[in-house]
């Protein structure tokens, strides 16, 4: 979070030809959320609000910006929390970058809101900062089950609205739970990634240094890339997990124009090596 709000170091500035390569590191970081208020139709970011113990656990409407209640929260009856969420107008900075270089990510908040994927969108603005012409490559879980609540283990209460592009929850024990803030401290956090908007946003980042964007799914990019080393995973029956497993999983490629040309003279020449050089004999 920190390199990515430019509070920390990160690359010395350089033209080296630089290559970053990410596998499942996207569901990891840090997300926000936002949603839009149905009056005035503008932008609002959730926050996490830290409840004293004298608290009530319920804050009067004309109090909060949260237009997305949950139904839970409205049980008299539920115990005190330590947290909630509540939205309140757009302030972050980081989120509103991201928002105004990539307004996709907050395309259809009206209905529903949507985590926003702000950690990683900063990182590779971060990243092109200072190495403009760098090329990099993300591959990561494009969608991500519902979890699974277990009876009797999993916490199935939400003091948080449900958001488009929500994540799985699991504990140290390996179960799921439906909340970030009811779940227990420790917690691995996974997160899906659209990677059509992430590849628009890597285009606006990267649009002073001509780079060639990509998105597709995970078995394609192999295909394209890497056909040969596919087809030496076959089995006899044609089968390949490159291909056919892990089927909700998407690549992002980010290749700079001149690692393009060098790649494609440098297949040209390799191409021409391997193949025999007749030499006609004189008779």
């Amino acid at each position: 979070t920190d390199v990515a709000e430019g509070q920390a170091d990160f690359l010395s500035p350089s033209d080296v030809p630089t290559v970053v390569i990410a596998m499942e590191l996207l569901d990891n970081l840090a997300h926000d959320k936002v949603t839009r208020c149905r009056r005035t139709r503008k932008l609002l970011q959730a926050e996490v609000v830290v409840e004293a113990e004298d608290e009530a656990v319920h804050v009067d409407d004309e109090h909060r910006y949260d237009d997305h209640k949950n139904e839970q929260e409205k049980d008299t009856n539920m115990p005190r929390e330590r947290y909630r969420e509540e939205f309140h107008p757009l302030t972050e900075p980081l989120l509103r970058d991201v928002l105004d270089a990539a307004p996709s990510y907050a395309k259809g908040t009206g209905r529903r809101p949507k985590w926003v994927p702000t950690v990683a969108c900063g990182v590779v603005r971060r990243l092109y900062e200072a190495r403009p012409n760098c090329s990099l490559v993300f591959a990561d879980f494009d969608w991500l089950p519902a979890p699974e609540l277990i009876d009797g283990q999993s916490i199935a209460k939400r003091r948080s609205s449900e958001a488009d592009g929500e994540p799985i929850i699991t504990d140290m024990d390996d179960v799921d739970h439906a909340c970030y803030l009811t779940a227990p401290r420790l917690c691995d956090i996974l997160y899906p990634t659209d990677f059509l908007k992430l590849g628009d946003y890597v285009a606006k980042a990267s649009s002073s240094s001509n780079t060639k964007v990509e998105t597709m799914k995970q078995a394609d990019f192999l295909a394209k890339y890497g056909s040969n080393q596919v087809d030496q995973t076959r089995n006899w029956m044609g089968y390949t997990p490159l291909l056919e497993d892990f089927s909700n999983y998407s690549v992002a490629s980010a290749i700079a124009r001149g690692a393009c040309d060098d790649q494609e003279s440098t297949a040209q020449e390799s191409e021409l090596r391997q193949k025999p050089i007749k030499i006609k004999s004189k008779r």
